[in-house]
């Protein structure tokens, strides 16, 4: 987290919610929060971060997006590769 991020989290959440140790900490909205078994917000979890970049892993991180268009579109494209894979197998098919 950037200072200005800090500062506009601050300005946002007045009253005492302060992000006091930034390097040790993460800001996630209530969807993640759902996802890894309702966290409780402004707690301490061990929580283990990896990094991925393999392309089934960014199809997978698509796969569970907050944003529904997000979802819809992945579950498009991949629908349309199924399809896609089918048609030429069946033409290959059909030739032979």
């Amino acid at each position: 987290m950037d200072y200005d991020f800090l500062k506009n989290f601050e300005r946002q959440h007045p009253g005492g919610l302060e992000i006091k140790h930034p390097e040790q900490s993460i800001v996630m909205n209530s969807w993640y929060r759902s996802y890894l078994n309702n966290l409780k917000p402004q707690n301490q979890y061990e929580i283990e971060i990896t990094p991925t970049n393999f392309f089934w892993d960014k199809i997978n991180a698509c796969r569970q997006h907050p944003q529904i268009s997000v979802r819809s579109t992945t579950w498009l494209g991949l629908t349309s590769l199924a399809l896609g894979a089918s048609g030429l197998f069946l033409g290959i098919i059909s030739l032979l």
